[in-house]
């Protein structure tokens, strides 16, 4: 008996011996290390997202065209000012203050971009003079419907979306926003179906009687056509229902990569910048956001694979980092001219002091014009000191009368 609880207690010193012992994963560490870096942080976070952050920028300008009644929908122009948007907003040190530059994004270049296209094309051949005019106007309509629907469904998730600072923006696009793109499908699938319907007059509508090159208008449509009808029944409701399953995709790959398209200017650089340009720059200037997702990944993953122990020269290495500037941006002077913001200073590179609050400037009464000196004429001078001589003398006579009484 006494044999068996030693080897009970032998059994649970040695269960307690390997539970000590910590089974260090190097090739675990690696693998998951690299895959964190290069899939999550690389492609994920700093491609999806920066381009996520890129639709943003072009939703916070304002020139998605999101109004069906202006163009490029309609020969009515959009009036719509120029915006100057903050881009490329980072800091140059860790812990200091953040500087940006102004950049504005080219709106009639834009959508000029819609000229071409199937919706340029089937804009083109929409009109009456047209073959299968009818077909054409009727499916422009559709589709030009359901793209300024989700263009303004663009605008309004991403404007608010523009509140929040540039790296949350590019970690919410790059982690989750392949479920944003899939609530767009959803919608745009339910917009298809009902513009597929709302639509359906532009197929019974004629060319206006006094101009055969444009539209008569709704309220004139007469639906007393029977070769229409047949026309309808054989041919337009297959079309139709095909369209309705295959356009969803179609349209909101343009709705989500026509922002694209969009070219923009800094303040200074006046070259037009692509979104090919904006994933390098911001690749560049994002560089101290990299370290630093790159650095919570290197402390999960060797806390996870290689025990608590090996945090001790993990944050070693991380200070010698920190101390060596790695976490910090070096601004070209380009940047620093072209920067909207004056925090940082381009000749010392240091951050300089906020300016104190104006004080209320006091009325200054404005100054009299001096009058000129006149001139003082001699005769007005020779009469005052005639009269003094004279009351002078008078003095001394009697003076000289009291004396001689005296």
């Amino acid at each position: 008996m006494n044999e068996i609880n030693t080897n009970v207690v032998e059994q649970k010193r040695a269960e307690s011996k390997k539970q000590s012992i910590v089974q260090y994963d190097v090739k675990g560490f690696i693998k998951n290390y690299l895959f964190s870096l290069i899939f999550i942080i690389g492609i994920m976070i700093f491609l999806f997202g920066s381009l996520g952050l890129y639709i943003t920028k072009v939703a916070e300008s304002n020139i998605l065209p999101d109004d069906i009644e202006l163009s490029p929908f309609t020969s009515i122009n959009r009036n719509i000012p120029d915006i100057p948007i903050d881009i490329y907003v980072q800091r140059p040190k860790l812990f200091g203050d953040a500087i940006s530059q102004k950049a504005t994004f080219n709106q009639q270049s834009f959508l000029d971009s819609f000229d071409g296209g199937i919706f340029g094309f089937l804009r083109k051949r929409s009109l009456p003079t047209k073959t299968l005019s009818n077909t054409m106007n009727y499916l422009s309509q559709v589709y030009e419907n359901v793209l300024a629907k989700n263009y303004a469904i663009i605008n309004t998730l991403f404007g608010y979306l523009s509140y929040l600072p540039e790296s949350f923006i590019m970690i919410i696009c790059g982690l989750f926003g392949i479920f944003a793109w899939g609530g767009l499908y959803l919608v745009t699938m339910c917009l298809c179906v009902f513009y597929h319907f709302i639509e359906i007059p532009q197929l019974f509508r004629n060319p206006d009687s006094t101009n055969k090159t444009n539209w008569e208008n709704k309220e004139h449509i007469s639906y007393l056509q029977p070769l229409r009808w047949l026309t309808f029944f054989f041919c337009w409701i297959p079309l139709g229902v095909v369209s309705s399953f295959v356009s969803p995709f179609f349209v909101t790959l343009c709705s989500l990569f026509s922002p694209f398209y969009a070219t923009y200017e800094t303040r200074n650089d006046k070259q037009n910048k692509t979104v090919w340009n904006f994933l390098l720059d911001n690749l560049v200037y994002k560089k101290s956001m990299f370290f630093l997702l790159g650095t919570f990944s290197l402390i999960s993953n060797g806390f996870q694979y290689l025990g608590p122990s090996s945090l001790i020269g993990i944050f070693i290495a991380i200070a010698f980092a920190y101390f060596m500037g790695l976490y910090n941006n070096e601004l070209s002077d380009t940047f620093l001219f072209d920067s909207s913001s004056s925090i940082y200073s381009e000749q010392s590179k240091q951050p300089v002091q906020p300016k104190q609050p104006k004080q209320p400037v006091q009325s200054v009464q404005p100054e009299q014009p001096k009058q000129p000196v006149q001139s003082v004429q001699p005769n007005k001078l020779i009469k005052p000191l005639n009269k003094m001589l004279n009351k002078i003398s008078k003095y001394q006579h009697k003076l000289f009368d009291e004396l001689s009484n005296i």
